[in-house]
């Protein structure tokens, strides 16, 4: 992602490129292994001739690949909307359209990118609703999560660091999902975690009062949203 999204990421030649270009070998080589038997010492031979089921198409398939583009796509926008992250519309066009390129270069179909933001709200809607669902891997990938989460906040105690992933997670995603998904069994935010953002917030409050005391208003804002 930040290979794409830094600056010149996607001219020729640029550390993007490169990045998208190394995913789509990689999905070719899994497609192939599962799709055929081999015999191989990799890690990779579990998957060799394990097959699909009969209807689910190719792996790692166009409308498999524009569904996880869309999560990229759409879905970022969605939650920087949620996040009160407020983009123009040019902005949000513009980044809808730098992920289109993206598709273009995994291999995506051009006629089935969406055309703007509205048409990636549309797509990821039509696609949710024909393939989504619960899955074991889904509940297991969302029950690491919660480990993960936990260790980039070590000076939080367990519970609370749960509590704050289930409020994180119940504002990104609907409802459907995070009960496929086993996250609303997590414990609900209390008002000890509460507590505890409020006093977070107010130390980064001081903290950039200190940074940039002597800034504008607008160069403080404009400091508060560059670390944010």
């Amino acid at each position: 992602v930040f290979d794409i999204m830094n600056r010149g990421g996607l001219q020729a030649g640029g550390t993007g490129v490169l990045a998208v270009q190394r995913i789509r070998i990689i999905h070719a080589v899994i497609r192939l292994l599962m799709q055929r038997k081999f015999e191989t010492s990799s890690r990779l031979a579990a998957l060799s001739g394990v097959g699909r089921l009969e209807g689910d198409g190719l792996p790692i398939n166009q409308a498999e690949l524009l569904y996880t583009l869309m999560t990229f796509s759409h879905v970022v926008l969605r939650s920087f909307e949620r996040f009160g992250c407020v983009l123009t519309p040019f902005e949000q066009e513009s980044y809808v359209h730098t992920w289109n390129v993206v598709g273009a270069l995994l291999g995506i179909r051009e006629s089935l990118l969406p055309h703007d933001v509205e048409d990636a709200r549309r797509t990821f809607d039509q696609l949710r609703a024909k393939y989504a669902g619960p899955t074991d891997a889904g509940v297991r990938l969302a029950a690491a999560l919660g480990p993960y989460w936990q260790s980039h906040l070590p000076l939080v105690p367990h519970t609370i660091g749960l509590e704050l992933l289930n409020h994180v997670t119940t504002e990104l995603l609907d409802p459907t999902t995070c009960h496929w998904l086993k996250l609303d069994e997590l414990p609900r935010l209390s008002s000890l975690a509460d507590h505890l953002l409020t006093r977070l917030e107010h130390m980064r409050s001081q903290l950039l009062s200190g940074m940039f005391g002597d800034f504008s208003d607008t160069g403080r804002s404009a400091a508060c949203r560059a670390m944010s």
